[in-house]
């Protein structure tokens, strides 16, 4: 009996252990003033490398990547988690401050129980998420795809 519940406690400290060794994934919005209205076409969230002059702070965004694709996709999947959050706080241009590549640890489930451990890139976008007046389907002069 005894023998049962001292694995039983080594499992749940070891998914434990293992949880917070797994990367943040997803997006971590900041917000800096009240939310606009919230953008139901989420696509048409412009980005930008330079503030537009006139434009109002909405909240700071910091977009991860996950692993579950090829890296070719890394840029794609964060852009699209910035423009829904973006459109999710009434913010119809997003400002990059920041664009960098991380190297993290991950575990992954191998055979018979167990996990491995192993490094994933991790493409990260952080930036401001900003309400130009005026500015439905506007194009400025970077749309964040580019590099």
């Amino acid at each position: 009996m005894h023998r049962k519940f001292f694995w039983a406690i080594q499992f749940v400290l070891l998914t434990a252990i293992l949880s917070a060794c797994t990367p943040q994934v997803g997006t971590m919005v900041s917000m800096v003033t009240d939310a606009k209205p919230k953008i139901s076409a989420w696509e048409t969230v412009a980005f930008t490398f330079e503030m537009p002059e006139g434009a109002e702070q909405i909240a700071h965004i910091t977009a991860r990547s996950d692993d579950e694709s090829g890296p070719g996709d890394a840029r794609a999947r964060v852009t699209d988690k910035i423009k829904k959050a973006s459109a999710n706080i009434g913010a119809n241009v997003f400002v990059i401050t920041n664009v960098r590549r991380d190297s993290e640890a991950t575990t992954v489930p191998a055979g018979a129980g167990g996990f491995v451990m192993m490094e994933v890139d991790v493409q990260v976008i952080e930036g401001v998420a900003v309400y130009l007046e005026n500015c439905e389907n506007c194009v400025l002069e970077d749309d964040g795809n580019s590099g």
